[in-house]
């Protein structure tokens, strides 16, 4: 009897073991799709800090700034990515491997999208994305200062956004304000010199699977631009986490009921 409990137990642990290992195997993406500039202009560590801990993988994984403006550690972001394995170049790599994140920084710093670097290597970085790569994109479809390239995030993504850029101009969505989320992360919203280049209408986005960190057009009820039906999103975080997930109690205990019943086995073993 002994021994049959053993061998039974033993099939529930390889079966815990087996859902475990594939479960923590699955890719594990944060896609941080921001209406600002906070980090390339307005220096504001917090906001840069919580960048680098998603693109890293909570301080894991290294992280690639892509920027036209010369910018470097230790001052960029206010000092938000002065981290080991951040590393500052004006173009991706001819390889992504060995980055957990890549960020594309506003063009000169302010009021664009980012995205000009991506260009022409859409497939590449898709395939980055679905292997669990983390990707942060300033003033995210901003026009302000060059082109959205609407394109090229819509093939990385597989959603395209920019019908759903409620504004993209001045400061429009000032103050903008951090949900609970954001303040979590480390997100203070604001109107300093600017906060909200890009209005997004956060009911699309969240049904491609994003959610709010900081919104906008809160002190603007009845405005033709931020309509009060639509909650918009200054900042978008979407399918990810800052860290791997930990295993659920239920799983833990699956699993030590596997080694007592391995135990059993071994010991009716023994015995014969």
């Amino acid at each position: 009897m002994a021994r049959r409990f053993g061998a039974v137990i033993s099939l529930v642990l390889f079966v815990a073991f087996a859902w475990f290992t594939s479960a923590q195997a699955d890719p594990i993406t944060t896609i941080i799709l921001s209406g600002s500039d906070t980090i390339s202009f307005h220096d504001i560590t917090s906001e840069a800090n919580a960048a680098y801990l998603f693109l890293s993988n909570g301080g894991t994984g290294n992280v690639l700034v892509v920027n036209n403006f010369g910018a470097s550690n230790p001052s960029y972001g206010g000092g938000g990515f002065n981290h080991p394995g951040v590393t500052f170049a004006p173009s991706l790599p001819a390889s992504l491997s060995g980055l957990a994140g890549i960020m594309f920084a506003a063009p000169d710093t302010c009021c664009s999208d980012g995205g000009g670097p991506a260009v022409g290597r859409e497939a590449d970085l898709k395939a980055f994305v679905a292997g669990g790569g983390n990707l942060y994109d300033e003033d995210y479809l901003g026009t302000a200062g060059g082109p959205s390239h609407a394109a090229t995030w819509a093939a990385i993504l597989g959603f395209d956004g920019a019908p759903h850029v409620i504004a993209d101009s001045g400061c429009t969505g000032d103050p903008g304000k951090p949900t609970a989320l954001g303040t979590t992360f480390g997100y203070v919203g604001g109107s300093f010199g600017c906060y909200t280049h890009q209005i997004y209408d956060q009911s699309f986005f969240t049904a491609q699977g994003f959610a709010a960190l900081v919104t906008g057009c809160q002190d603007a009820p009845g405005s033709t631009v931020c309509p009060p039906t639509a909650l918009s999103g200054t900042v978008i975080m979407g399918n990810g986490r800052a860290n791997p997930p930990m295993p659920e109690p239920s799983s833990l205990f699956l699993l030590g009921i596997g080694l007592v019943g391995l135990s059993v086995y071994a010991l009716g073993q023994s015995r014969k």
